[in-house]
């Protein structure tokens, strides 16, 4: 997949960097999501996406929908497994193992800055690959 090895951090408005996501794009990788891992997975964003599905899960996940302006359109901490979430107007999917700690509410206003994992740990924004999250 073209976006593999690829993290998302999210920065809030204060420039504080709040959270950093594995990217997940294409369409197998966004059907996939958390599936098949554990409840200390690290935590994924799915690009081009607006709705998850919790079917096969075996815990509890937090996600967030965020649309292309970086607004938080809905928020759900603890969505059990066996569960459909969409939201019209997401652009990107942030998801975790359920648990403790920052997570966005809706109407936050949060920056996703792009960041090859490669690259991980200063490097600039940079743009989406052409087929990221679009496949």
């Amino acid at each position: 997949m073209a976006c593999e090895g690829w993290v998302l951090d999210v920065v809030d408005l204060g420039g504080r960097r709040v959270g950093r996501f594995w990217v997940r794009g294409g369409v197998v990788g966004r059907l996939r999501g958390l599936l098949g891992t554990g409840d200390d997975a690290d935590p994924i964003a799915l690009l081009g996406c607006g709705s998850i599905h919790t079917h096969g899960m075996r815990y509890s996940i937090d996600v967030a929908f965020v649309s292309g302006d970086g607004r938080v359109l809905l928020a759900a901490r603890g969505v059990l497994p066996g569960n459909v979430v969409s939201c019209p107007g997401a652009r990107t999917v942030l998801e975790r193992p359920s648990r403790d700690g920052w997570w966005p509410v809706v109407g936050d206003v949060v920056e996703l800055r792009l960041l090859r994992g490669s690259r991980v740990g200063g490097s600039a924004p940079l743009a989406c690959p052409e087929s990221c999250g679009r496949e």
